[in-house]
């Protein structure tokens, strides 16, 4: 990105009335600084990920109705 395209971006934040627009921009800015949360997993926890995935992938879910019907 060219610095004159930065500066515009600038400028034009600066100039944003919008709230929603900023927060948005905001949350973008925070999740840039904290980086990627996977990579801070361990092993287990990506596992653990992956096996959900693939459940749910293969029909092995249940539904939260089904779920409390059963352990409720």
């Amino acid at each position: 990105m060219t610095a004159s395209t930065k500066s515009q971006l600038v400028e034009w934040i600066i100039q944003l009335d919008d709230q929603e627009l900023l927060e948005a921009i905001s949350a973008i800015k925070k999740s840039s600084e904290n980086g990627d949360w996977y990579k801070s997993l361990t092993d287990k926890q990506k596992a653990s990920i992956t096996r959900g995935q693939e459940d749910h992938k293969e029909g092995r879910i249940l539904s939260s109705e089904d779920f409390w019907k059963k352990h409720g």
